[in-house]
């Protein structure tokens, strides 16, 4: 059983444990919300197990979370599959379905103790792709549990969040900034509308020449370039590049020639596709055999897939530069190693001037790349949501979030993870 599949086989003993917890006969008493759930038309659960909260609960309009304490006995036959009926005391009725893969360790902490501090309306900017969106979900949760803040997460993009930093100085936090791809960002720090509070990956967004990492633990010297050009036969005689269009392409064909890989017994197989890319190292793992290649991170693939960094040398800023240049004279081209992304967490100084514990909430928030790419793994493995995926990181790494903290919101999110 690989790396990976341990994982896999422990988070859905986790997952299992949880939703058994329910059993099949057991009075209930928790906090649910509805952050995890999925609303299904009346007609379609009329036979379903139900769990009647009552019509002393009536959701929130126009919201997407919903809180509800409930304390009821209730008969599940299939807890995985539970159905919740809330009736509103009128003649309709709203169900809800609980997502087959939610994290209900987590779920069952969405209490709803926004009001009871001192933290008012925050908005947090939620990037268009898989762990922009998580990021936002964790964020939302520590804020709203832990602070009492009022979260409003707003769904955006990198040029979107930066324009309206710099038109409205919304949204009050926006995680996984890459400045790479909002060029107004330094100005907008400079001119003291925003700040950096954190880097939002330890490691900054990674990308370079990867080899699986058993290869490597069996000839520790294929971490490093020399290492893989003196024995081509050990990475399997193959580096997978990246598809035209891409900006890699365009310096791993630099770096092909100066570190002359086809003079050294390694062919280069250009790929067509970011699929098949990924497709390589999937295949190369299910059979056994060592994958050399380009890949970035933090990524499902990093997360899935153990791949190690080669060493290709020292960070030449300038070189890297001409590297990329796709009409540099390959004359000029030269070594250097891929620098790595800046990805930051910004707020406002609005945010930090108004909601200090916040905004050192946030200079604390750095995650490891390599958790983050466990994450995505999770969550395209199961289909997670974002709300999902955040609660896989706070049932899995509940110590370092915790520890951004201030120690009475880590009291209060600490108890909810009991």
């Amino acid at each position: 059983m690989t790396k990976h599949q341990e994982a896999k086989e422990s988070s859905a003993k986790t997952v299992r444990s949880n939703l058994g917890a329910l059993g099949k006969k057991t009075s209930l008493h928790a906090r649910f919300s509805l952050t995890w759930l999925t609303f299904v038309p009346r007609p379609a659960c009329n036979s379903m197990p139900e769990l009647d909260l009552g019509a002393d609960f009536v959701p929130k309009s126009n919201t997407k979370t919903e809180n509800v304490a409930i304390a009821r006995e209730v008969s599940v036959e299939e807890p995985e599959n539970l159905q919740v009926r809330c009736e509103l005391g009128t003649s309709s009725g709203r169900y809800f379905k609980m997502k087959k893969f939610a994290y209900t360790s987590v779920a069952a902490l969405m209490l709803s103790t926004s009001g009871a501090y001192a933290c008012g309306q925050v908005s947090v900017g939620a990037m268009g792709w898989a762990s922009g969106e998580a990021l936002a979900a964790l964020t939302g949760f520590v804020l709203e549990q832990g602070y009492g803040c009022e979260v409003t997460i707003v769904p955006t993009d990198t040029v979107p969040a930066v324009t309206s930093l710099a038109e409205n100085g919304q949204p009050d936090i926006v995680p996984e900034v890459w400045v790479n791809s909002a060029t107004v960002y330094a100005g907008l720090e400079a001119e003291g509308k925003v700040i950096t509070a954190s880097n939002t990956f330890s490691n900054g967004g990674e990308e370079g020449w990867w080899i699986s990492t058993a290869a490597v633990e069996a000839n520790p010297e294929l971490a490093t370039i020399e290492g893989v050009l003196a024995n081509a036969e050990l990475v399997g005689g193959r580096f997978n590049n990246c598809p035209v269009g891409w900006g890699c392409r365009i310096v791993n064909d630099a770096l092909k020639v100066v570190f002359d890989l086809e003079g050294n017994g390694i062919e280069v197989f250009d790929h067509g596709s970011g699929a098949n890319l990924a497709a390589s190292i999937a295949a190369a793992d299910e059979a056994g055999e060592p994958w050399f290649g380009y890949y970035w991170g933090p990524t499902a693939i990093l997360g899935k897939y153990d791949l190690t960094k080669v060493d290709l040398g020292p960070i030449d800023g300038p070189q890297h530069a001409i590297n990329q240049n796709a009409d540099a004279d390959p004359a000029t081209w030269g070594p250097s190693d891929f620098p790595a992304a800046t990805v930051v967490n910004a707020v406002t100084a609005d945010l930090a001037e108004r909601e200090p514990d916040v905004a050192n909430f946030m200079r604390n928030m750095e995650m490891p790349n390599n958790i983050v790419s466990s994450m995505l793994a999770w969550a395209e493995e199961n289909g997670a949501s974002a709300d999902e995926a955040a609660a896989w990181v706070l049932t899995n790494h509940s110590d370092m979030i915790l520890s951004w903290m201030s120690e009475d919101a880590a009291t209060r999110v600490s108890a909810l993870l009991q």
